[in-house]
């Protein structure tokens, strides 16, 4: 089988690494491409409907700082997926700094 987009020949066995004549890297590609699209064009039509500026990484950071609010994604599903990570990294950033403190002393301990 030959892929449509990269026109790579495949070898004996891997036959089953091609779905709609596409090998997995070329679909891969391609499926992050239009992803990225969508997101763009969300961010646009939330920049437009909340007269906002934001470029994508203002945006998840505006994600992360808790500057913008769940319930105004509603029609946004791309947006939400970077609200969500955004959300679960400032989570994250918050459990690290938990544990860059240094041990409590066993005086401190209450019992």
């Amino acid at each position: 089988m030959k892929c449509r987009v990269c026109e790579e020949e495949c070898t004996d066995g891997f036959d089953n690494d091609f779905i709609d004549g596409e090998c997995l890297p070329c679909r891969a590609n391609r499926e992050c491409d239009e992803y990225e699209k969508a997101e763009a064009e969300e961010l646009k039509l939330f920049n437009k409907m909340h007269d906002t500026d934001f470029t994508e990484q203002d945006f998840y950071f505006a994600c992360y700082y808790k500057k913008i609010k769940l319930k105004t994604l509603g029609e946004f599903p791309k947006l939400q997926d970077v609200y969500q990570y955004a959300k679960m990294q400032k989570k994250a950033d918050s459990y690290n700094r938990t544990l860059d403190h240094p041990a409590a002393k066993d005086s401190d301990v209450p019992f």
